[in-house]
């Protein structure tokens, strides 16, 4: 199977594209690393394969409301990280779901 057949694939299947779901697994690793580990910031965005911390601060803060460093601070016991990420992964089926059916209608 060609890269191509896969990313179309994926996109049919999920209502993403490729690079969306990479997006969410790598936000979702970082939620993780956030809560559960005292990693640095910088070592979170380079292990979950942002390009700078500047970048993974922008996108983390865009898809999970929060900064890193706040929720971080917020991610003190593990029903609060648990909870954090789980709502994340509910608006990005939500909103996966929504492109399915656009995508359906067209």
């Amino acid at each position: 199977m060609s890269e191509r057949q896969l990313s179309r694939l994926i996109s049919e299947e999920l209502g993403q594209s490729f690079p969306s779901v990479v997006k969410t697994e790598r936000v979702k690793r970082a939620a993780y690393l956030l809560g559960y580990t005292d990693i640095p910031l910088k070592q979170i965005a380079e292990d979950t394969g942002f390009e700078s911390i500047h970048y993974f601060t922008q996108v983390f803060t865009k898809e999970m409301g929060t900064t890193p460093s706040s929720f971080r601070k917020k991610g003190l016991n593990t029903d609060s990280v648990d909870a954090g990420i789980h709502k994340y992964l509910e608006q990005v089926a939500t909103r996966y779901q929504k492109n399915k059916q656009e995508v359906k209608l067209d």
